[in-house]
């Protein structure tokens, strides 16, 4: 019968891709925002629940974004209210990153079952020309295949039958013609476990 708030975080979205570097949202276009929440740690007893609250603002913990693109300043008298959409398809899955640590005494372990597959290095991210993808494989995971969408979530390129961990993309299409700038998406899949990881290209 009650909500605790374990932890929180903040980004604000025009620095979403560093502080050296502001970049406006485009409206209706989907993108992709990771967001550290810190570092807290709980034992969740069963029946337990998690809950992800998502908002525009938390003032007065933090200074109100006025949502007009202009330069940011304390107390500004001019705002627009902003209006969130989340995703949360096959192709855009928002998430929430847990990590668990095993091995606790009394605590009873359950090992896993299905491969682990983790996106491990996009680099560079942003890129122009070429862009390096390195991933790792756990418990033998086979038959791995990469999608590669586009903000709107059509797939524009298709790697099937992995091997290697590392592979190289040129920003080509499987038509071979070559992509215009945005933000794209990588789905990493092997026997039924996905990760999903954002990529920008910069013409």
């Amino acid at each position: 019968g009650r909500s605790i708030l374990m932890t929180d975080g903040i980004l604000m979205a025009r620095h979403r891709h560093g502080f050296d570097v502001e970049d406006s949202l485009v409206p209706g276009v989907p993108d992709t925002f990771n967001i550290d929440v810190g570092s807290t740690a709980n034992v969740f007893a069963p029946g337990h629940q998690l809950r992800v609250i998502l908002s525009s603002s938390n003032y007065p913990r933090f200074e109100k974004n006025p949502n007009t693109g202009a330069p940011f300043q304390r107390n500004d008298p001019s705002f627009v209210t902003a209006t969130q959409q989340i995703y949360r398809s096959t192709s855009l899955p928002s998430h929430l990153i847990l990590p668990t640590y095993p091995g606790i005494p009394g605590v009873e372990e359950h090992k896993l079952s299905q491969p682990v597959v983790c996106v491990l290095g996009i680099f560079p991210n942003p890129f122009h020309d070429r862009v390096s993808i390195q991933f790792s494989i756990e418990n033998n995971a086979e038959n791995m295949e990469l999608k590669i969408y586009d903000a709107t979530g059509r797939v524009v390129r298709e790697f099937k039958h992995l091997i290697s961990q590392q592979i190289f993309w040129d920003g080509i299409d499987d038509s071979n013609r070559k992509l215009p700038s945005g933000v794209y998406f990588l789905r990493l899949k092997a026997e039924g476990y996905t990760a999903t990881e954002k990529l920008l290209l910069i013409r």
